[in-house]
């Protein structure tokens, strides 16, 4: 909570200053992330499907946050995915950005949630562990990276979210 908490306050304040983009090497971060043992700790056989179909592979990324961006969204699709459901982890190259897809089986998001539209401490029903911080700085990290977020609902079951950063 508190790693979170402070990472929100520096995009606050700072934004893009926070960052310190070097080449990245994307496929290897999500490979690095997929192999994550906290996974298996979860307890839920997770079966985890990469299909890496980007031709960019090496952008001027910040590691650290990139890093924390899509592992808050991986730890969702975790935490709402049932025990020995598939999460597909998928790049592609689609109108000058780089699209990382983070899918689920889980039981998708409310009608009409957008990331977009989160804000922080705004759910009175989070007073636990879990703040729902997660997302909120997953967003700010990519819009600090002048990308944005999108999400939505599979046809058939569970959800998605598309990390969208320019090449």
């Amino acid at each position: 909570f508190s790693e979170k908490a402070l990472d929100i306050s520096l995009f606050n304040s700072y934004d893009k200053e926070v960052l310190k983009p070097e080449k990245t090497n994307i496929n290897k971060v999500l490979s690095d992330l997929i192999k994550s043992k906290e996974w298996i700790d979860a307890g839920k056989k997770i079966n985890f499907v990469k299909t890496f179909n980007s031709s960019s592979t090496v952008l001027n990324l910040d590691p650290k946050y990139i890093k924390k961006c899509v592992y808050n969204i991986i730890h969702n699709a975790v935490k709402f995915s049932p025990i020995e459901g598939r999460i597909t982890i998928s790049t592609m190259d689609k109108d000058a950005h780089l699209i990382i897809t983070v899918k689920d089986e889980g039981f998708g998001f409310d009608k009409g949630f957008t990331i977009s539209d989160i804000k922080t401490f705004d759910n009175k029903e989070h007073f636990d562990e879990n703040p729902g911080l997660g997302l909120y700085l997953s967003n700010q990290i990519v819009k600090a990276h002048d990308g944005y977020l999108e999400n939505g609902n599979n046809t058939d079951k569970g959800a998605y979210v598309n990390i969208c950063i320019p090449l």
